[in-house]
């Protein structure tokens, strides 16, 4: 319900959701009388406007009385206010089992909060203002989650965090000033998921979580000195649970230091990984062009997952081959669902993914050296569904071509793709679509000049049985190209700041009504065809 300052609740009301506006500055003050004590839930909501243009609730302050009253509340979410301090009544809040503080203002949390003994989940995400947790917070017995992601003024967890004895899930990603985990942080035996993510300043770690058996999901983990492949992967291997790992700072690592002895494999100390994230850093391009294509081949091979994994994203690997269980992954990536390639500018070719039966995710961005892109396989016939395909920041992609058979030749294989949605963004020199590709819904961001004036019959082909099509700051277009009016009937239809378009085609009413139609911060757009313009042009000046 929408509620100001003299709002009246109803006394049987148990569960309430107040929707407010930027005028919204204080809780109504019924709720601090007792005729109000029954809530079990209060929750603010912002109006969609302040949403999309991220403007917090200009609530600052919380009544000590209506704390005192609320006694029976199990659910408190007050996100995205302008609240910095909270109450010490917030302690006789005894049933509470979740609060949600992300985005305040809030500094520091009232010690009182520590004999909330229910309170089960914790959420102070974006409290870029908080700089400290109770030294009490031990007392929490109850806790199983804590999210603290991107609190950028927190240093360190008080060491009392330890005492935690139910915590799962522990956030930190983005604390930037993070020092330290504390000590015997190893007690949180029921720690399954940790994201340390952006941590930059976290030092002294490897030794307390080698010591996390129960560990299902670690991101972020970072590694701090310089060693071989080999010691990267028997650090983790005590680690035995887990089924997420996110590996960062891989630039680090050197090859093997004895050729002479088998090298470890991470599949042989991590199996029941699911998901694997591979990050390299690079200060600039050079390094990139400077780092050793044998070493980082080396290393990727000695990150080589087991053949249950569904997920893998790499990020920034320098090398310009991939390892062999990247190239037959036929055999050792057989279960893989989903797939991110991103920033490998020296790789010239991208994996057997044609090969991949249960693939539903893939994402290719930032591969420079790319000019043709093809996903080839060794069978002759298949139809291959995706969910997603990405390709984005391509800058010398020319031609995407159907998967080839190195054996049969690209005459012999007829693939069928069959994807839900295909999102296309910055690939400048893509001139040619040669697969036969049904996609029902096609995203266009950014320059792909060369594509809209593409006649190649896959393209074609393309266009003519999408659903939704979404065109984003593409400023290359001053008026929609011919190639749209292949399509007999768009469902969705949306143009989103393209500043040079000057005018929408008369022929588009042909292929889209005016309900399907949506277009904003056009500045340029002069001409709207009569039948469209009465539902358009509220859109266009926002």
């Amino acid at each position: 319900m929408r509620v100001g300052r003299d709002s009246t609740i109803p006394q049987q009301c148990l569960h309430l959701h107040l929707l407010v506006d930027s005028r919204t500055s204080a809780f109504p003050t019924s709720l601090s009388a007792k005729v109000n004590n029954k809530l079990r839930t209060l929750s603010l909501h912002r109006e969609e406007e302040m949403v999309l243009k991220q403007q917090p609730c200009q609530i600052t302050d919380i009544s000590a009385t209506m704390f005192a009253n609320l006694i029976h509340l199990r659910i408190l979410h007050l996100g995205d206010t302008r609240i910095q301090q909270f109450p010490h009544t917030v302690g006789k809040l005894l049933n509470l089992r979740y609060l949600n503080l992300s985005k305040s203002e809030i500094q520091v949390l009232p010690v009182s909060l520590c004999n909330l003994r229910n309170l089960r989940v914790l959420n102070l995400a974006w409290c870029e203002k908080l700089w400290r947790l109770p030294r009490r917070i031990y007392n929490l017995r109850s806790l199983q989650i804590m999210k603290l992601a991107f609190c950028a003024r927190l240093q360190r967890l008080p060491k009392s965090i330890t005492g935690l004895a139910n915590l799962q899930e522990l956030d930190l990603e983005g604390c930037h000033d993070l020092i330290e985990l504390p000590e015997n942080f190893r007690n949180l035996r029921k720690l399954t998921y940790l994201n340390i993510i952006k941590c930059r300043s976290l030092t002294r770690m490897s030794a307390e979580l080698e010591q996390m058996h129960n560990l299902q999901m670690l991101f972020g983990y970072p590694i701090s000195t310089i060693g071989s492949i080999k010691d990267v992967i028997s650090e983790l291997q005590s680690l035995i649970g887990l089924e997420k790992l996110d590996l960062w700072n891989l630039q680090i690592v050197s090859k093997l230091k004895d050729a002479s002895t088998p090298p470890m494999l991470l599949q042989e100390v991590l199996p029941k990984l699911k998901h694997l994230a591979l990050h390299w850093k690079w200060d600039n391009m050079n390094d990139v062009e400077k780092a050793s294509d044998v070493t980082s081949l080396q290393v990727l091979e000695g990150l080589q997952p087991n053949i249950y994994l569904s997920k893998l994203e790499i990020v920034s690997y320098a090398g310009k081959d991939f390892p062999v269980w990247m190239n037959d992954v036929n055999f050792y990536l057989y279960n893989l669902t989903e797939i991110r390639l991103v920033n490998l500018r020296r790789c010239e070719r991208l994996p057997l993914l044609g090969e991949l039966v249960h693939l539903k995710i893939v994402e290719i961005s930032g591969m420079d050296s790319i000019t043709v892109a093809t996903f080839h396989t060794y069978y002759s016939e298949r139809i291959i569904r995706l969910d997603k395909l990405i390709f984005s920041e391509m800058p010398q992609l020319e031609k995407w071509e159907e998967p080839t058979d190195k054996w049969a030749g690209p005459r012999e294989v007829n693939v069928e793709w069959d994807t839900e949605e295909l999102t296309l963004i910055q690939c400048p020199k893509l001139r040619t679509w040669e697969s036969n590709l049904r996609v029902r819904k096609l995203n266009i961001w950014l320059n792909n000049e060369m594509l809209w004036h593409c006649q190649s019959v896959g393209w074609l082909r393309l266009i003519s049985r999408i659903d939704e099509l979404t065109i984003v700051g593409c400023h290359e277009l001053m008026c929609l190209p011919q190639v749209l009016r292949s399509n007999r009937w768009v469902i969705q239809l949306t143009i989103i700041r393209c500043n040079k378009l000057v005018s929408i085609p008369d022929w588009l009413v042909e292929i889209v009504s005016p309900q399907s139609l949506f277009i904003s911060g056009c500045t340029e757009l002069s001409y709207i065809p009569p039948q469209l313009k009465h539902m358009a042009t509220s859109s266009t000046t926002t």
